[in-house]
């Protein structure tokens, strides 16, 4: 098993960063909170290609044939930079896309960006013939500066050049669990049951939804005040089962009913333990 791991996410809450939305507007206003800028784009629908999207019913094509600044462009607002950690002064930041290059590898390069103060960082989708994650990880963003930008962007395009995209995520501040062996993962479907007079039973499903169970001890009260952050202001996050399945990772929110690490591990008084109650956002997928 890899790390598991727990962020908070970045980004506004309308289903956009997975292209999901149920209405659009693609031009000068982009889609949802995404700006576009050059380049066509269009929305592609699982029902036509399952091997257009990832995890949400909607995805994203982006058709260029020459390279540019950026094609679609994310910023990350002063609204969801409070939920950085607030004594923390350098965070760190994970990217994640889940996409592939449709077109021939020699035509050009797409690429994942991540733009910070310290300079532009980029990850490569790959030619595939199935959407694949890439990311990209830095230490080193101060809570000072200007705020994150995700781009989509182009390099050395010598022909048309088509990108399939969904489930732009980025993450900050995360934190390596290690809880014991008691961690439980479990789904849970949400329904109602009924009978009629005549004894004819039915069952109504609506939804249903993730839900983890991660015990943890010897926390420092720094890591511990971090989570207990997020918890009081519901923030989204990114929580990673194991970063060895490029797919086992889930928006969730903290859902404990009282203070998650509220106890303490005698003799330490800086020691904390208790347990995460995690739920997954939108059901069982990567939507956010």
């Amino acid at each position: 098993m890899g790390e598991i791991r727990l962020g908070v996410l970045l980004g506004a809450e309308d289903r956009a960063q997975s292209f999901d939305v149920a209405s659009f507007s693609i031009g000068a206003l982009g889609i949802g909170s995404w700006q576009h800028q050059t380049g066509s784009i269009y929305l592609v629908n699982s029902s036509n290609n399952a091997n257009s999207v990832h995890s949400s019913d909607q995805g994203l094509v982006i058709e260029t044939n020459s390279a540019f600044d950026y094609f679609i462009r994310y910023p990350i607002r002063a609204d969801t930079v409070s939920r950085y950690g607030p004594y923390i002064t350098q965070h760190t930041i994970r990217a994640l896309a889940w996409g592939r290059v449709t077109t021939a590898q020699d035509s050009g390069r797409i690429s994942l960006q991540l733009l910070l103060t310290t300079g532009e960082f980029n990850a490569g989708f790959p030619f595939n013939t199935i959407l694949s994650r890439v990311e990209i990880i830095r230490t080193d963003v101060l809570s000072s500066g200007t705020f994150p930008l995700i781009d989509i962007d182009a390099q050395n395009v010598s022909s048309l050049c088509t990108l399939l995209l969904d489930d732009v995520l980025v993450c900050a501040d995360e934190q390596v669990l290690t809880p014991n062996w008691e961690l439980n993962q479990r789904e849970v479907l949400l329904a109602s049951r009924s009978t009629s007079l005549g004894g004819r039973s039915s069952i109504v499903r609506w939804g249903g939804y993730n839900g983890f169970t991660i015990p943890l001890d010897y926390v420092p009260s720094s890591v511990a005040d971090l989570f207990h952050h997020w918890w009081r202001i519901q923030a989204p996050c990114l929580f990673t089962l194991d970063t060895s399945d490029e797919n086992a990772c889930w928006p969730v929110r903290i859902v404990n009913q009282q203070t998650p690490l509220g106890g303490y591990r005698r003799p330490y008084s800086t020691l904390r333990s208790g347990a995460l109650e995690l739920q997954s956002i939108h059901a069982q997928t990567l939507v956010f």
